[in-house]
């Protein structure tokens, strides 16, 4: 495969063209952010910058509220997050591939991945499952390193203590990772020989440092997040979910596995005798093989036993190492080792990396293109959310009735409310619900801020939960008159304009005023 190899662009240009492509077939794509609001919600959860949340571990608030510390709010440069932390992945999958020593496959590894589902489409939304997208490859690089690498080298293991603590920060469904690499460090022979150094002693000592003020935060607040995890279980084993998920290495990495098998477009060996011999191991010992499919394994079997019910969306970080396996395996076609290889028979050769990028970059662009216009024309209620829209017109609003002062907090349908805050004032707080009550009483210092200044209960229409603005509606005028106060009701159409917005479909978007009491 040395010709594709050769021809490849280098890293760094590689990975900017992958930000760049993305954020530009996702800005033509998208005319909103996601439509279940995970991206406001972080952007929510940023604004506090705690060490946990109601639903989550919290790092993806803190990256989401460093991030917009340093630029505007704008849906363009969230995608644009959600990319450049998929590009630290990619960058990780590369540096995995020169731990491994197979250096000469490592941007082929790289531009496989920008083929899969999970570095496309899926890393646009920016959430608690594609933050692990950064996160994997570098803690199984940093365990590589630690257990195949220099002995002497005390780095690695706080590197390793490091991420594997930032993964956990990001989702606990990366206990799986660590679970998996733990299981390798026993079973291998180069594993054992490292636990005799004391040095995974560090790397552990250094995880649970890092980890100890969320466990701080989950003791002082009921162990809220485990609780919500808890509620995510079934009873007994979910057989579609399973199913699902077993076939998740296909739905999310599909595209990029024909791509590989058509790089080494072998005359001598068929298409799928390919697909088997890439993802066959080399004997119980094949260290890339475990690394690259135990993660996967182990999964399946917490939802075979009932224990948790599977998500596909999980299965997005899981597959760092598909790519590299698969072009190690592969590579044997180009040496003629395959066992099916006739003699004399004609090989092809890899398609070059050049060639291939121009085609995904191409992809990006149509793609992102044709489903611009198709949400146009199909005038979804997503797509036409106008979020940025009701937000400008509700502080107008405010604005006439109350010029002297200003709504310090948002409270209402989370995570929808977010976007008052996003797009129109980000001084404004924003609370999950009413601001006594769960979850929001979570948070100690709101109570003081909610009874001495002016606040919004905002209630848009959700069109996946089409009840759901009426369930605000009436929860909001339940809380004021149990608090005494007057109910100061805004009303108000908002809708999308311009030549991505074709159709009118004006909604209704609904407030409340909440004025602090006289003292």
């Amino acid at each position: 495969m040395q010709s594709g190899m050769n021809g490849s662009p280098r890293l760094p240009i590689l990975l900017a063209l992958y930000v760049a492509g993305w954020m530009l077939a996702q800005s033509l794509a998208a005319s909103n952010l996601d439509g279940y609001a995970d991206m406001l919600e972080n952007y929510a959860w940023g604004q506090t910058l705690a060490w946990g949340s109601f639903k989550h571990p919290p790092l993806v608030g803190w990256i989401v509220g460093l991030w917009f510390r340093l630029f505007p709010a704008h849906d363009s440069l969230y995608f644009l997050l959600s990319y450049s932390a998929a590009a630290v992945g990619l960058l990780g999958i590369h540096r995995l591939a020169v731990a491994t020593g197979l250096g000469r496959l490592a941007a082929a590894a790289v531009l496989l991945q920008m083929f899969a589902l999970p570095y496309g489409t899926l890393a646009a939304k920016f959430n608690a499952n594609t933050v692990l997208l950064p996160l994997w490859p570098w803690v199984a690089y940093a365990w590589w390193s630690c257990v195949h690498g220099e002995r002497r080298s005390w780095s690695m293991p706080l590197v390793l203590g490091a991420t594997a603590a930032l993964a956990m920060l990001g989702k606990y469904y990366s206990g799986v990772l660590l679970l998996a690499l733990g299981l390798l460090t026993v079973a291998l022979p180069e594993g054992r020989r490292w636990l005799g150094t004391g040095k995974p002693w560090l790397a552990l000592g250094v995880l649970l440092a890092l980890l100890l003020p969320h466990l701080a935060w989950l003791d002082s607040h009921d162990y809220v997040t485990f609780r919500y995890l808890g509620e995510q279980g079934g009873e007994g084993v979910a057989w579609a979910q399973l199913l699902k998920f077993i076939a998740a290495p296909l739905l999310y990495w599909g595209i990029a596995l024909a791509v590989c098998v058509a790089w080494f477009h072998d005359r001598r060996v068929r298409w799928w005798r390919r697909i088997i011999l890439a993802w066959q191991p080399r004997g119980w010992g094949d260290a890339l093989f475990w690394v690259a499919m135990l993660p996967y394994g182990l999964t399946l079997l917490f939802g075979l036993s009932g224990m948790v019910e599977l998500s596909l969306p999980w299965a997005i970080p899981i597959g760092f190492g598909f790519p590299l396996l698969w072009l190690r395996n592969l590579s044997r076609l180009d040496a003629g080792t395959d066992a099916g290889a006739g003699a004399g028979a004609d090989t092809g050769g890899p398609l070059p990396l050049r060639q291939s990028l121009v085609i995904l970059l191409s992809l990006m662009f149509a793609g992102g293109l044709a489903e611009g216009v198709r949400v146009a024309l199909q005038g979804g209620e997503i797509a036409y959310l106008p979020r940025r829209e009701a937000a400008r017109e509700l502080l107008s609003r405010w604005d006439a009735l109350h010029p002297a002062r200003r709504p310090a907090w948002v409270g209402g349908l989370w995570a929808e409310n977010a976007a008052l805050a996003f797009y129109g004032d980000p001084g404004l707080r924003v609370i999950p619900g009413m601001p006594d009550e769960f979850p929001a009483s979570l948070d100690r210092t709101l109570a003081a801020r909610w009874s001495a200044e002016p606040g919004l209960f905002y209630c848009p229409p959700v069109a996946r939960h089409p009840g759901a603005q009426a369930e605000c509606e009436a929860d909001a005028l339940r809380w004021l008159q149990g608090q005494g106060l007057p109910v100061q009701k805004i009303e108000f159409d908002a809708s999308r304009s311009g030549w991505r917005f074709p159709r009118a479909r004006p909604l209704r978007h609904t407030a409340f005023v909440v004025l602090p009491q006289s003292r």
